[in-house]
């Protein structure tokens, strides 16, 4: 068993469960109950961070941070298998992903040979070939020719050097990539090379036939360049028959995406396989002529054409410089007259393309070039069996590997992963696919079977949502293999909605109740449980198909040639097996072709042979597949577009008026609202900001509150259940609506939109399309496609989508979805399915009509798949591989604390950050372990004044505050009308303190600390450590993390409690003197004043420190950071730029500022034999952060145990 104990990770509530080895688990519940975080945040990154230890690449931040439980025993190395996978690209294809693309191109250069046109074999040309091929195909040419002695090579030289002198070579021509100048240089007077740069030797040799006298020295070959070609003669194997030139084989010449100058890709289509063609019959009206308006292009009032900015009159001006006769037609000109014509428009069109207007006169077609093998003719020329690498590729699967199974392979795994692409219900797909014509159901089953081709065995898969985009018949074909990773002695635990798939597994855990807060506990296990099947009955809708979408003659990728009806004011599904052409119905045909008949009243010819009714459809909404994003700083209410609005609120109440704050304030990305020190990202290097406390903003933004209740991030952290009521605003109560329709109450709108289930990210990406089409809705005559909606989403979230629907359709609107889900198909008003099978066994309009139809169809995988007919589907027989278990020899970890090489280090850190005490100056200053307690305590206080610190947050970093922030500081307090004095900026910053009027400001504008005087008596109330004594202000929040070496190490040794020191009596000659004088350093010792001067001037003016004094008046802590630098501020130079390093004015310190200069020293030998290791001033050697050393536990702080 995998045991967990206690995890407590995000929202699980210190869960324990036992998990079983060898066997299937489902866990299961609600989305946003926890099962991401227990199987990925827990379970997946625990096992990987072990991987790491016992690998030995583990960094010592691996040994000190990792999720929280208390233990978990049992764990296997893990894999795990996400929804968001492979990328969907046009340069990834079955192929590259699998890296068979790559096994196959070492096959070729290894076994493959050139072949000429005639099948002539083409080899690498002797000296006397060369010359026969100049003499017979390029006799006049006027060649420069060299011998090459090197070629892009790293090399010092020195052998290089040497055969030149041994053959008595003068001169000779250098070329190095540190310039790429060619250089005559005489071969006595260089001594060596730089091995920083790659170098190309080339020796000038005379006339052709002189060649043969340069064989020994030519070691890379012959060189021959004139002013229209050039030969390398190292690469280029010439065909004598003919004349053509070939390559060398190498595995870059048959990569389509190599960049390398050796790369076959092909320039015409840059290895894609297909280019972008202008449709110039369709473009260009043949009844006009070229002094006239001749393009089939809207006018935009003005005598020009409409988006693409050419005006007739400019483009007959050009025409006509050009000597063509306007008088004529484009097509009765030249062919070279038409390509200048071609050349004006054509970049204009593909520029402003993404504009359907002009859109529909581009079309991809296979590139004329390479006809879409994506390859030169170079790279085709190699042959393997009589095959290019491009034809190979051009087989399905099942047919490669019938080609390749009796050959004689280098690499044996070719066919392994061949294997394994067939047993994941692949092989009719053809290697060369790219990875963004696959459906979502073949990505998800690629990713099977790159893991079936793996060679480890005892291994943990966590797979998540293994159903998405597969069709039932291909759910049990999944379970299948599931099956057959389990057999192979892998534990499986799934993360799944689907019943098959739940039924199937030997175990289940059920986590709930509910979601977010409402979920994180285990509410079952065992290995069946009864389910209470949601039956759901919609009633259906009266379909007329007389007022139908008619697609007659609809060809794209599968379907060719097939008829449509698409009824509307109703739910239509679309079903049909995985690959099997709903995706290239919906999104390739009827959506072009509404969108352009909306736009402009035609459609694609090349998509549909005739389309009726199209006008019925006055606005389109399309949602795919594609997931949410993953901006960090993206949330709920930005994901939405709802956030402008609630700024729009904040910046109409009275506070923001008073404060003049405009919207943008309220933005948590704007420099106007947002916190200083994060930029409102609530963060600094993954601690919680010590400035605004992770609210985001500043402490101004947050006393601005909407209905005097509630400010920005107060509303932001409510729950979509408790907003309602709160907000009066059409809009935002709409969306209220829908969220609580798709289950998604208890999300707040500050939520960050990484942090969602994929069921949560699913349904509010479903929310934003209805959200955003809210108006449309209600008009009437809109179509809204949905693709695969029911993703990621139990039997009760899908409940919720119908009465989405019923709102949608109640205003005549029509509904298209591509699903797989039968609840939904069943429940649709009508149904098409597509099929019979993938590929080019489907793209045929199966079926058409009610779901009491199609179950009584015979051949249908849907209609199968409502009689449950292959509930026991198609067994697949596996051979047998010989797995190996993944061991590793343990590595010590020595140059990590030993404390760290211990695991019980997290369990003393965890009992450090609940028991914790804080030792204060004295009684009257209180620490509070939450504001809620502070303010608890502060009512119980009489006849009060409050005040705040306003430098806390600048405390934190440095126990002085630099003059210009204090300035700053204070002259923005003024401005927010605060009582501030002319010169309050000269006042001590540990006991200044300005008077406010209410707790809460005080609390906010004082980052955590607030000052109450009471009765006479002065009270220092805070949240965070706070020393007026010791001058230490401690980190904003106290938890686990506070008490890790690693997670808050001192910033000057990062933890190794040691730094690299000189002897200073090698450096310093005389301490009596300043750095700023003569003889203060050595003679010999140089360092660059300017940088020095700079810097000592300004950190003086800041009044932090004075370095202009004599070192030996420095106190021990100012001659530490003399030597070691000062880490905690630097200041940006006048018209400096922010993300400039370079232009900022820092203290390095003198070690930084004599090391540097080293090279220039003589006496630096012994300098750096005096370096030596230092017990860190700063931390006094313990490596972590000095603020521990007043938390408390038993006495000791956790600095004892280091």
């Amino acid at each position: 068993m995998i045991k967990i104990i206690k995890a407590s990770e995000n929202n699980l509530k210190n869960i324990s469960v036992n998990i079983p080895q060898n066997k299937i688990t489902s866990v299961i519940g609600v989305s946003g109950s926890g099962k991401s975080t227990l199987l990925y945040n827990v379970m997946a990154n625990e096992s990987q961070r072990r991987e790491k230890i016992d690998s030995g690449n583990a960094t010592c931040v691996d040994l000190a941070l990792r999720a929280k439980f208390d233990s978990i025993e049992n764990l296997p190395y893990c894999i795990t298998l996400k929804q968001r996978g492979l990328s969907q690209s046009i340069s990834a294809t079955i192929s590259t992903i699998t890296k068979l693309h790559e096994l196959l191109r070492e096959e070729f250069v290894k076994y493959g040979d050139i072949k000429g046109i005639n099948q002539t074999i083409i080899t690498k040309p002797t000296i006397n070939g060369i010359i026969e091929f100049i003499k017979k195909y390029h006799l006049k040419t006027k060649f420069e020719y060299f011998a090459v002695v090197c070629q892009y090579k790293y090399t010092n030289g020195i052998n290089e050097l040497k055969i030149l002198r041994e053959n008595n070579i003068k001169e000779a021509i250098f070329i190095s990539s540190f310039d790429n100048k060619e250089r005559i240089k005489k071969v006595s007077s260089v001594k060596n090379l730089s091995e920083k740069y790659h170098h190309t030797l080339l020796v000038p040799i005379n006339e052709l036939e002189d060649i043969k006298q340069y064989e020994q020295i030519a070691l890379e070959d012959f060189y021959f360049r004139s002013k229209d070609i050039e030969f390398d003669f190292h690469i280029d194997y010439p065909d004598l028959d003919d004349g053509k030139i070939y390559q060398k084989k190498s595995v870059e010449l048959l990569s389509f995406n190599s960049i390398s100058i050796f790369g076959g890709k092909c320039k015409e289509c840059n290895g894609h396989g297909n280019v972008e063609s202008i449709d110039w019959d369709s473009l260009i009206n043949k009844n006009k002529r070229l002094n006239e308006p001749f393009l089939v292009l809207e006018d935009n009032g003005k005598e020009c054409y409409k988006y693409i900015g050419l005006c007739f009159d400019s483009i007959a001006k050009i025409i006509k410089k050009e000597k063509i006769d306007t008088h004529k037609s484009f097509f009765e000109i030249d062919s070279i007259a038409r390509d200048i014509v071609k050349n004006i428009i054509a970049p204009k069109i593909l520029k402003h393309q993404a504009k359907v207007t002009i859109g529909k006169f581009v079309k991809t077609i296979t590139c004329p070039t390479c006809h879409g093998t994506r390859l030169n003719y170079k790279a085709n020329a190699i042959k393997l069996h009589n095959k290019s690498i491009s034809e190979l590729l051009e087989f399905k699967i099942d047919e490669l590997y019938e080609f390749l199974k009796e050959k004689d392979l280098h690499h044996k795994k070719v066919l392994t992963i061949l294997e394994s692409l067939k047993l994941a219900t692949l092989g009719y797909l053809t290697l060369d696919r790219s990875t963004d014509t696959l459906s979502g159901g073949e990505l998800q089953r690629l990713k099977f079977a790159i893991e079936l081709n793996g060679e480890y065995k005892n291994l943990l898969y966590i797979l998540d949502e293994p159903s998405t985009g597969l069709h039932p018949y291909n759910n049990f074909q999944m379970i299948n293999l599931i099956q057959e990773l389990k057999n192979r002695g892998n534990t499986i635990i799934i993360s799944e909605h689907n019943q098959d798939y739940i039924q199937n597994s030997d175990y289940i855990i059920e986590l709930g109740e509910g979601s977010g807060k409402s979920g994180g506990k285990v509410i079952y296990t065992g290995d069946k449980k009864e389910f209470n099947q949601i039956e759901y009955q919609r009633k259906r809708l009266k379909v007329n198909l007389n007022y139908s979408i008619e697609l007659n003659g609809v060809s794209a990728n599968n379907i060719i040639n097939e008829d449509f009806k698409i009824p509307l004011n109703c739910l239509v599904a679309i079903s049909g097996i995985s690959g099997s052409g709903k995706s290239s119905l919906i999104h390739k045909v009827l959506v072009p072709i509404l969108q352009q008949y909306i736009e402009d009243k035609s459609y694609d010819n090349s998509l549909v042979q005739s389309a009726n009714n199209l006008d019925k459809i006055e606005a389109i909404v399309e949602l795919t597949q594609s997931q949410i994003g993953i901006n960090s700083r993206s949330i709920v209410a930005t994901y939405l577009n709802i956030f402008d609005k609630i700024r729009d609120i904040f910046a109409t109440t009275e506070v923001a008026k008073e404060f003049n704050f405009d919207k943008s304030y309220f933005s948590f990305n704007s420099s106007s609202g947002a916190c200083e020190t994060c930029n409102g990202s609530a963060e600094v290097e993954d601690q919680l900001c010590s400035t605004c406390l992770g609210d985001r903003y500043k402490a101004e933004v947050l006393e601005v509150k909407y209905n005097n209740s509630y400010n920005i991030i107060e509303l932001l952290n409510l729950t979509i259940e408790e907003l309602r009521g709160v907000l009066d605003d059409e809009k935002l109560i709409f969306t209220i609506d829908i969220l609580e329709k798709l289950g998604l109450s208890h999300l707040t709108l500050g939520r960050t939109t990484p942090t969602l289930s994929g069921g949560e990210a699913q349904r509010l990406k479903f929310a934003k399309t209805i959200i955003e089409s809210y108006k449309k809705i209600k008009k009437g005559n809109f179509l809204f496609i949905l693709d695969e909606p029911t993703t990621g989403l139990n039997g009760k979230d899908i409940l919720r989508i119908y009465d989405i629907f019923k709102e949608i359709l109640f205003y005549e609107n029509s509904i298209i979805i591509i699903e797989h889900n039968l609840n939904i198909i069943k429940n649709s008003d009508y149904i098409i399915d597509i099929g019979l099978g993938s590929g080019k066994d489907g793209g045929k309009n199966l079926f058409s009509g009610s779901y009491e139809e199609l179950v009584q169809h015979k051949e249908s995988f849907t209609a199968k798949a409502f009689r449950e007919e292959f509930k026991e589907y198609q067994k697949i027989l596996f051979h047998n591989f010989n797995l190996k278990e993944k061991v590793y020899k343990k590595k010590e970890l020595d140059y990590c604390h030993s404390f760290y090489l211990d695991e019980k280090h997290f369990q003393i850190e965890k009992e450090f950050s609940k028991k914790y005490i804080v030792k204060t100056d004295k009684e009257q200053h209180k620490y509070f372990r939450t504001k809620k307690e502070l303010f608890t305590f502060a009512k119980t206080l009489i006849d009060t004044k409050i005040f705040f610190n306003p430098y806390t947050s600048k405390l934190f970093k440095y126990k002085i505050v630099p003059l210009s922030i204090k300035k700053e500081r204070l002259k923005h307090l003024k401005k927010l009308k605060f009582n501030i004095a002319t010169k309050d900026y000269e006042k001590d910053e540990w006991n200044y303190r300005v008077e406010i009027d209410n707790l809460e400001k005080a609390y906010n504008f004082g980052n955590g600390w607030v000052s109450i005087e009471s009765e006479g008596t002065i009270y220092n109330l805070f949240t965070r450590f706070v020393s007026i004594k010791n001058k230490i202000i401690g980190s904003p929040t106290i938890n686990e993390h506070t008490f890790n070496l690693y997670l808050n190490s001192c910033q000057y040794c990062k933890a190794k409690g040691t730094l690299e020191a000189y002897r200073e009596n090698l450096i310093i000659a005389d301490d009596k003197k300043s750095i700023l004088e003569d003889g203060f350093l050595y003679p010999l010792v140089k360092i660059k004043l300017r940088d020095v001067r700079s810097a000592i001037n300004k950190f003086k003016k800041e009044e932090i420190f004075d370095f202009s004094r004599p070192f030996n008046q420095f106190s021990e802590e100012e001659k530490n950071i003399f030597l070691f630098g000062f880490k905690e501020y630097k200041f940006l130079k006048p018209k400096g730029r922010v993300n400039a390093l370079g232009d900022y004015i820092s203290w390095k310190g003198l070690y930084y500022y004599v090391y540097e200069n080293l090279s220039k020293v003589p006496n630096a030998k012994n300098i750096k034999e005096s370096q030596y290791s230092k017990k860190c001033p700063f931390c006094d050697g313990v490596g972590i952060d000095k603020e521990v050393n007043y938390y408390l536990k038993d006495q000791l702080s956790i600095s004892s145990y280091l």
